[in-house]
């Protein structure tokens, strides 16, 4: 029998708390705007001066929407600030019901993303999961949940997660504790003396704009910090926790793919952390790279479309002998290079999808899954070298071609449920 989640500590829940409890202002009633957070993290210079507004990139929110007694959805002030971050992300949701779900709803809710080959890069996950705190990361987790978020972090997908509002200062909750997850805390962004009393934390602060908030989890393996006390949106006047931190760094990452389609999860991350501005936390004595979503912007733009550099790059690489080449910088550069090669219409994502169904030997590539599709092959010189059309449920035929030694990209078009999709992916032959 499937197991219900235990949902008691779920984020939420805390998220509503914060603007309910009479205690919550002890001294002065402070209410920061959501329009006053953007400006704080850099997000209006973003659209006004570079022009970025997360235009194409597909931003997918798993969360609870249902409606709480406080009169609106979890879920709905989540997609609410991710909105206000990059408006012209294009948005996905599963809309569940979290005293319902179990663990095998997430998990289906997670792989509709690689069954309909959806054009997710980013997965917002404001909530947590059970009653245990991780003081490490929890990569020994082997769960169906765990499981899916490896594989679609493979494939290119960047998840999001809050770290918990239980006010520990050595643990985060799952599954901010995964090593594939980037783990959001919560900064004030308003200056007064607090007070939360909740069922999760007990804790009194005089609050400074860009310092830890007494009641957000952290850890020594704790990846970033954004505003969370209060957002107020549209749909929730009183939203906050590090449910509302993390929605924020998943719109900035939304604005920093456009500006560079080819970024994957670890430059995404270090480029937040080193254009982040320091929060420190008085309770830990750490600090925290706060999300600064138009010094991290101005730094992807600073690199894109250069593919000269990572053709110099790749070229570093020995590909004349036998071996799997098995380097992630190798493929980040490959994957940049590839941005400057393809023509805007055909690019669509640059993923490992379809290198799992390709045989690779001596002399020819042999595509094993069946498709109405047309292939393209190209060489690392930007030269298509071969292509070859198919329209059978059968095997695509082999490129009969002899291929040289050397890293080719390829081109997959499809045609699915009557629209034209683009997988782009490569090949490596060694003999």
């Amino acid at each position: 029998m499937t197991k219900a989640f235990n949902w008691s500590l779920l984020l939420l829940w805390f998220a509503c708390a914060l603007s309910v409890s009479p205690r919550v202002w002890a001294v002065e009633e402070v209410q920061a705007q959501l329009a006053e957070s953007l400006p704080l993290i850099g997000v209006d210079r973003v659209h006004r001066e570079l022009t970025i507004t997360g235009s194409g990139v597909g931003v997918f929110v798993l969360d609870d929407w249902t409606v709480s007694e406080h009169g609106f959805a979890h879920g709905q002030a989540v997609e609410d600030i991710i909105r206000a971050v990059a408006p012209d992300a294009k948005l996905w949701s599963c809309k569940l019901s979290f005293s319902r779900a179990t663990a095998q709803d997430f998990a289906s809710c997670l792989l509709k993303i690689d069954r309909e080959r959806l054009p997710i890069r980013v997965v917002n996950m404001s909530f947590s999961v059970g009653e245990q705190v991780f003081s490490k990361p929890c990569d020994s987790l082997d769960d169906s949940l765990t499981r899916t978020i490896r594989y679609l972090s493979q494939k290119g997908v960047i998840f999001v997660a809050a770290a918990g509002n239980d006010g520990r200062k050595d643990a985060l909750r799952y599954p901010a504790c995964l090593p594939e997850v980037i783990s959001v805390g919560a900064t004030y962004d308003f200056k007064g003396a607090v007070e939360f009393d909740t069922d999760q934390v007990f804790c009194r602060d005089i609050a400074v704009v860009d310092k830890v908030t007494c009641y957000s989890n952290v850890a020594d393996y704790l990846d970033l910090v954004a505003p969370g006390t209060t957002i107020s949106t549209r749909s929730a006047p009183n939203f906050g926790g590090t449910s509302a931190a993390t929605p924020l760094v998943s719109g900035v990452i939304a604005l920093m793919l456009e500006a560079k389609r080819t970024l994957r999860a670890p430059a995404v991350l270090e480029t937040l952390r080193a254009t982040g501005a320091l929060a420190p936390d008085s309770f830990s004595s750490q600090t925290y790279p706060r999300v600064d979503a138009y010094r991290a912007v101005l730094a992807v733009l600073s690199t894109a479309g250069n593919p000269s550099t990572s053709a110099l790059t790749i070229s570093q690489f020995d590909t004349s002998s036998d071996g799997v080449i098995d380097d992630p910088e190798y493929y980040e550069a490959l994957e940049e290079w590839i941005a400057g090669q393809i023509s805007d219409e055909l690019f669509f994502e640059v993923t490992d999808y379809w290198v799992q169904q390709v045989a690779v030997s001596a002399s020819r590539a042999e595509f094993l899954r069946g498709a109405d599709a047309t292939l393209q092959l190209f060489d690392l010189e930007g030269r298509q070298i071969a292509a070859l059309e198919e329209a059978s449920s059968g095997k695509l035929r082999s490129l009969t071609r002899t291929l040289a030694n050397g890293v080719y990209i390829y081109v997959m078009m499809r045609e699915m449920e009557g629209r034209l999709v683009h997988s782009i992916g490569k090949l490596v032959v060694l003999r």
